[in-house]
């Protein structure tokens, strides 16, 4: 079978979906009107912007130094969900989303999650254990760059009992924003906008006003509260 021939399988997404209504600092959704405003800040700036999020991976035993990696690292997130299955994400992260294409993701170095049994190590958290712990041995925990590495790493991973997430993340972005990094898009990149039905005529003045053309869903068709 050549690629040109090959059939896509359904049940995986052409498109990765970012949500706007979730606090995952505070734990609660954010209100309408806030969730709204991020949504129409990304569509007006063009780049989805990487944010602080907490990282920890216990590592497997028999790495004596190093016994976890615990720290923050910049990722802007996105999940591979297909649309007609986005009302369990959007229960989860607020009814504002911004569907992107898949190409668009991998042109600019987005990443799907490896999934990790915190219980089972597997060849990836072992890799991970072995750099730092290499690190570590030669006195090289000082190199921040290095350190950072290492974070990546553990950033790329997530917990097993969360794969129904389908999560993708971005970690590395060339385009500065003051100083934070963000991933630049266009409106050939942009798919779907997902938000309520009350907020329509909101999306679709900021989507004129930046020349978008992107199919706008009604939250309402995937899940209701």
């Amino acid at each position: 079978m050549t690629i040109s021939s090959y059939t896509p399988n359904p049940s995986i997404s052409a498109q990765l979906f970012h949500f706007t209504g979730f606090d995952k600092a505070r734990n609660i959704f954010k209100p309408a009107a806030d969730a709204l405003k991020i949504l129409q800040r990304i569509l007006q700036s063009r780049i989805l912007l990487l944010a602080p999020n907490k990282v920890y991976l216990m590592l497997p035993e028999g790495i004596d130094i190093v016994k976890a990696i615990d720290t923050d690292v910049h990722m802007a997130c996105l999940t591979e969900t297909p649309l007609e299955f986005i009302g369990s994400h959007i229960a989860k992260y607020g009814k504002f989303g911004l569907g992107f294409k898949i190409g668009w993701a991998l042109r600019n170095g987005g990443q799907n999650v490896v999934y990790c049994d915190r219980n089972s190590p597997n060849s990836y958290t072992y890799l991970i254990a072995e750099i730092a712990g290499h690190f570590a041995r030669t006195d090289m925990t000082h190199n921040i760059q290095l350190v950072k590495w290492v974070a990546g790493l553990a950033a790329i991973t997530e917990n097993f009992e969360l794969r129904d997430e389908r999560e993708w993340r971005f970690l590395r972005a060339p385009m500065v924003v003051g100083n934070r990094r963000g991933v630049e898009f266009f409106a050939e990149d942009l798919e779907t906008v997902i938000c309520p039905k009350a907020y329509i005529s909101n999306v679709n003045e900021t989507l004129k006003l930046m020349g978008f053309n992107p199919k706008v869903e009604p939250t309402e068709n995937y899940w209701t509260a």
